[in-house]
């Protein structure tokens, strides 16, 4: 079974890295793809592994889950491109502040 995550602040290819690697640490997770454009995880599991476990395990990387679906659901819609966030190295996920930049 496959199931698709929608996922709020990954900007980066590190920041994907670090939800793939929290997802595939994960009993019953055979695979994840991970794509920055679409701010998704395509999880492949091996065994029954719930909505809760899966979104607890984003979260702890500092992430938050927008949806999750089985595979051929389709997921909520994904957030407008150009989301209010950036990504600070180490992973830091701050608002942005447009008032901080002139023009």
């Amino acid at each position: 079974m496959t199931k698709k995550l929608i996922i709020e602040g990954m900007m980066c290819s590190h920041c994907t890295g670090r939800v793939q690697k929290a997802l595939s640490a994960l009993d019953g997770v055979s695979a994840v793809e991970m794509d920055l454009e679409e701010k998704s995880a395509d999880v492949t599991l091996s065994a029954d592994v719930s909505d809760d476990v899966l979104t607890a395990a984003v979260t702890r990387a500092g992430y938050k889950v927008l949806s999750c679906a089985g595979a051929g659901v389709p997921p909520n819609p994904r957030p407008p491109a150009g989301a209010p966030a950036f990504c600070a190295p180490g992973g830091i996920i701050l608002p942005f502040l447009i008032d901080f930049f002139p023009g």
